[in-house]
């Protein structure tokens, strides 16, 4: 549990920071309640597919390179650098931090891509905001549980 606050604080200097550097899921209906990203089916997404469906996002959206949520924006280059964080960490050499990096990377994606959703009325970008947290949840291993600590970070900002 040591590493946990770490991650907390890693992940919300990336929410503030990361805002410069800037396999689809399930359908998404929009209802009254939000659609659920960390309630949902598990979901097996691979680093290709993630990328894939990000790129067909912003292909089928273009409106979403202005988009801006808490003071973050995301053009493809800035996205692409978010999102080598989520997939690969930074230049960290403990496992400990090098797993709050990716988390840090990925989390405020998933944040982005569901704000988007919810604001544009766009069911494809929560999509994707479902397919990086099932990509985080699943594929980011370390010395901590990193499902349980972005499920935290995410419902904390208002992510159900």
């Amino acid at each position: 549990m040591r590493g946990l606050p770490t991650l907390y604080l890693a992940a919300a200097a990336a929410a503030l920071c990361l805002g410069g550097c800037g396999g689809r899921g399930s359908p998404t209906t929009t209802t009254d309640a939000p659609p659920s990203i960390t309630a949902s089916e598990p979901q097996d997404v691979t680093s290709a597919g993630l990328k894939r469906a990000i790129e067909l996002l912003y292909e089928h959206e273009p409106r979403i390179r202005g988009f801006v949520a808490q003071d973050v924006e995301y053009t493809p280059k800035t996205r692409n650098k978010v999102l080598s964080v989520c997939q690969h960490g930074g230049p960290e050499t403990d496992a400990a931090a090098l797993e709050s990096a990716k988390i840090a990377g990925c989390a405020p994606l998933v944040f982005f891509f569901y704000r988007y959703g919810r604001q544009k009325s766009v069911p494809e970008s929560i999509d994707v905001a479902r397919d990086v947290y099932w990509y985080a949840a699943t594929k980011i291993h370390g010395p901590f549980d990193a499902h349980k600590a972005l499920t935290a970070l995410l419902v904390s900002w208002g992510v159900p």
